[in-house]
């Protein structure tokens, strides 16, 4: 799912605009990923995609199943040795290969986006690493947005467009693209947005209001019931109208609120709840009209919620749709999509069923604003997101392809759905791999090996760990685990071991309570 989106081919095509694809990003030893280095924890699914396309071009299925075997049955550590075996390579020879395709193949895409215009872009930060949900202060003068890096925690940063200087931050622990506002009431501005907050070893989203004047933090609390969960908001900045998206226990509500600003408190006015299976990607919340992005499969259904009524469905649009802001023409809206399988930004008319892009990118944007016709956007380049502004471009206008239900994604080909059939453990307990050991002690070492098993439900599993002590005594661990239910097991482990070993095992530690 993740290689078929929009940002690994972003990754790449980036990485090989910068000079760095196969270099920096990434030597073998690093495609693990590492907290100092770009993407993070998303490296292994990144270089992993990859390596398992290369793999599925050359042998599909049969090749997976072949080496999965080889691997199970050959020596452990010599990593290269089942490789050999099924596709007559090595890892280094093969990243070799990898690296020459990915790059043809990026520099064809980079070539083929700029048969069109695409956009200038001016960046006020070079900071690169995490930066969305941007959003324009009432001044028209600063932007607030979320950022993280290595050697920051999450926060939200005020910074001057002027100079691009940060004006002022505040430490969140909230990481997660969710939308931020500013509001001005009684001539206080203030920066809506969620933060987690821990009550009863659970994490809740709740909201809060935060002056970067004075630096002051406020929960907000709704009058009639706790207002957590929340997940989505937006809010007229010249009003004390907001729009939250509240989910609990699989319901979603989007909330029409009403900002208090003696009591700091919000009143609920009236809410929806959003049909199941679906989920807000992007609230506008505007004096006299809001919209609501309502993500349901692979298709996003726009929704006008006026101030009188509930909320009703203007269309639906084959693509993932969502930042919303508001367009230059009566009921025209624009938001970030990927028509192109790239996330630029885009003019939506919902009446007319047409869409034109305004921003085009090499790379791509996780959120933006605009001001006079000036876009400002978080605009990827390799290593991460900075804020630019970005010169629009002048795209001629699409009709939007119909969407008959919801969008399934093609099935792959050679792939069937076999028949259910009855199941039992006994035929699939037998051992996969082995591992072997070494442990030096006092006057001697131990050798050994350990067989980890479980059958494919893994309702039955168990540890076989034999070997032999240099001082003349052998030793062995069986441990075998039955799972009932959803999270109780029932564990048993004998041991023969020269004295000085010794095993155990709990169980029961649910209720407080340990039989060992």
């Amino acid at each position: 799912g993740r290689g078929k989106g929009t940002s690994f081919g972003m990754f790449r095509r980036k990485a090989v605009q910068a000079h760095a694809w196969g270099k920096q990003f990434a030597p073998p030893d690093l495609f693990d990923g590492g907290a100092s280095r770009w993407p993070h924890g998303t490296s292994p699914y990144f270089f992993g995609y990859w390596l398992y396309e290369e793999l599925w071009s050359r042998k599909g299925a049969p090749g997976f199943r072949d080496l999965t075997s080889s691997y199970s049955s050959n020596w452990p550590y010599f990593l290269n040795i089942p490789l050999k075996e099924v596709y007559g390579t090595t890892y280094s020879n093969l990243w070799l290969e990898i690296f020459e395709k990915g790059e043809q193949a990026a520099r064809k895409e980079i070539e083929d986006i700029k048969k069109e215009p695409v956009s200038d872009l001016q960046y006020l930060t070079k900071s690169r690493f995490y930066k969305w949900d941007l959003n324009l202060a009432p001044n028209g003068h600063e932007v607030a947005f979320r950022m993280q890096s290595p050697t920051e925690l999450p926060s939200i940063g005020v910074m001057d467009l002027g100079d691009g200087k940060m004006r002022h931050t505040l430490s969140t622990t909230f990481g997660q693209p969710a939308g931020l506002c500013w509001i001005t009431v009684e001539k206080e501005n203030l920066v809506l947005f969620i933060d987690e907050k821990k009550e009863n070893n659970y994490s809740l989203n709740h909201l809060y209001a935060w002056n970067p004047d004075s630096g002051k933090k406020t929960e907000i609390n709704a009058e009639s019931k706790p207002l957590n969960h929340i997940h989505h908001i937006d809010c007229s900045p010249h009003s004390n109208t907001i729009l939250a998206y509240q989910e609990s226990g699989g319901i979603g509500f989007v909330h029409e609120l009403r900002w208090k600003p003696k009591d700091k408190t919000v009143t609920i006015i009236r809410s929806w709840q959003i049909p199941e299976g679906s989920w807000v990607n992007s609230l506008l919340a505007t004096p006299d009209l809001h919209w609501i992005a309502l993500r349901k499969g692979n298709s996003t259904a726009l929704y006008r919620w006026q101030v009188e009524g509930t909320p009703k469905k203007t269309c639906e649009i084959p693509a993932r749709v969502f930042s919303l802001r508001r367009g230059t023409q009566t009921d025209s809206l624009f938001a970030i999509a990927d028509f192109d399988s790239r996330q630029e930004i885009w003019e939506i008319l919902p009446q007319k069923r047409a869409m034109r892009k305004v921003v085009a990118l090499i790379g791509g944007t996780n959120s933006f604003e605009i001001d006079n016709g000036i876009f400002w956007i978080s605009s990827y380049e390799h290593g991460g997101y900075d804020i630019a502004r970005a010169k629009p471009v002048n795209h001629p206008l699409r009709k939007m392809a119909p969407v008959d239900g919801d969008l399934v994604p093609e099935a792959s080909a050679g792939i069937t759905i076999s028949e259910p059939r009855g199941y039992r453990p006994w035929s699939t307990l037998w051992p996969r791999t082995w591992m072997p050991s070494l442990f030096f002690v006092a006057d001697g070492f131990q050798i050994g090996a350990w067989v980890p098993g479980f059958d494919i439900s893994q309702r039955h599993t168990y540890d076989v760990f034999v070997g032999y002590d240099s001082r003349g005594l052998p030793f062995a661990t069986l441990s075998y685990a039955y799972r009932f239910g959803k999270s109780y097991s029932l564990d048993v482990t004998p041991y023969y071991s020269p004295s000085y070993l010794i095993g155990s095992k709990d169980f029961l530690k649910r209720w407080g309570v340990s039989v060992g």
